[in-house]
């Protein structure tokens, strides 16, 4: 089961009353965490965590309990318009780039499970074939070949020619990640492969939007 709660996200550096920190709203999803930025930086005394409202002494609370309720109604009715058999198959990361494109898109009635659908019919090799071609023709062969060889390092361990992208759950990559360092590699290089497949993912999104 999502969740989501707005809170002032203090935990990346030490807390001091006239610093300010980013206020998020939490994704938490299958005992994991991920923040979604609302654009808000606020000191502690700023924030009553227990009313989730903006205090009277920051000097444009009005306004940013105002935006602030809608960004988190509008994540709410798009979380409320996700099945909970497309929440099965996700990761909190992919929840979050959902969350945030349909967050930035005009119309929001069940965005996220559209946007999710959409995907359903997209294959990993065949989408990332295209995307590495557009990167040879702009000439960034680099950013081309890590896209290349992350998706055939996960295809050699999916053991098949092609995955349908939603089907790279968290399940999924936590068995990719336990064979890898079963084989005694290191966490690292498998940390190269997921940042290129996250970001063919987030591409698909984009481009099925």
């Amino acid at each position: 089961m999502a969740t989501l709660k707005l809170i002032l996200d203090t935990s990346r550096k030490k807390k001091d009353p006239e610093a300010t920190y980013p206020l998020v709203i939490k994704v938490s999803h299958r005992t994991k965490r991920k923040n979604l930025q609302t654009g808000y930086n606020l000191r502690i005394k700023d924030w009553d965590e227990k009313t989730q409202r903006v205090k009277k002494n920051y000097v444009r609370c009005v306004q940013a309990n105002i935006e602030l309720g809608r960004q988190y109604t509008k994540a709410l009715e798009i979380l409320s318009g996700i099945s909970e058999l497309d929440l099965k198959r996700i990761s909190v990361y992919d929840l979050a780039t959902v969350l945030n494109q349909a967050l930035d898109a005009e119309k929001q009635d069940n965005i996220g499970s559209v946007l999710i659908g959409k995907l359903y019919g997209t294959k990993l090799k065949e989408y990332s074939d295209q995307v590495v071609s557009r990167y040879r023709t702009a000439h960034r062969s680099g950013t081309a070949d890590s896209y290349a060889g992350a998706v055939q390092a996960l295809l050699r361990y999916h053991g098949k020619d092609d995955i349908f992208i939603v089907d790279i759950t968290e399940d999924f990559l936590e068995g990719w990640e336990a064979q890898w360092l079963g084989a005694g590699k290191k966490l690292n290089g498998l940390g190269v492969y997921l940042r290129s497949i996250r970001r063919i993912y987030n591409l698909a999104i984009k481009d099925r939007n």
